[in-house]
């Protein structure tokens, strides 16, 4: 099922705002146990992960997870070391929706290209979905019916533009 709900990315001088707005039938069923940072246990909430190829070469992301109590766990690739350093977020719960807002600071990666008119970041963005379905429900941007989101290929254009 694709990533359903609105999207939306801000870019600024430094860093960029990712944001979500998901419908959701049964708000008061979210999974959202995990408050504190880099708990791994919030990959089992509901919550949406941001795969982000901050160079566009399609060989290395970054992978912040934030679950619907606004916690946050991350890591570069699969190696949970990472912190994204300056990431803020919030969630919100309402009657028939959960929204959230992440901002990621240019300063959290090693590298990066910076945002500007024609460049180019690759990525994805998965929801689980846990509420109410047995086994969980994934919903991506990109590569709908594939198997596992970390698959680089199937990362789509994160363009920017003035």
């Amino acid at each position: 099922m694709p990533l359903t709900g609105h999207k939306v990315a801000v870019w600024t001088l430094d860093g960029v705002t990712f944001g979500f707005r998901l419908a959701e039938p049964t708000p008061e069923r979210l999974k959202r146990a995990v408050r504190g940072r880099d708990d791994s246990l919030a990959w089992w909430d509901d919550n949406v992960e941001l795969f982000l190829d901050v160079l566009g070469t399609r060989e290395d992301y970054y992978q912040p997870i934030v679950n619907a109590n606004a916690a946050v766990l991350d890591g570069k690739g699969r190696d949970a070391s990472w912190t994204c350093k300056g990431l803020k977020a919030a969630a919100h719960v309402g009657e028939d929706f959960w929204s959230l807002e992440a901002y990621v600071p240019y300063a959290a990666f090693e590298r990066l290209r910076r945002p500007g008119t024609g460049v180019q970041w690759w990525g994805n963005f998965t929801r689980h979905r846990v509420c109410d379905k047995n086994p969980r429900e994934y919903q991506r941007l990109n590569t709908t019916y594939e198997p596992g989101s970390h698959n680089m290929m199937a990362f789509g254009p994160i363009r920017f533009v003035e």
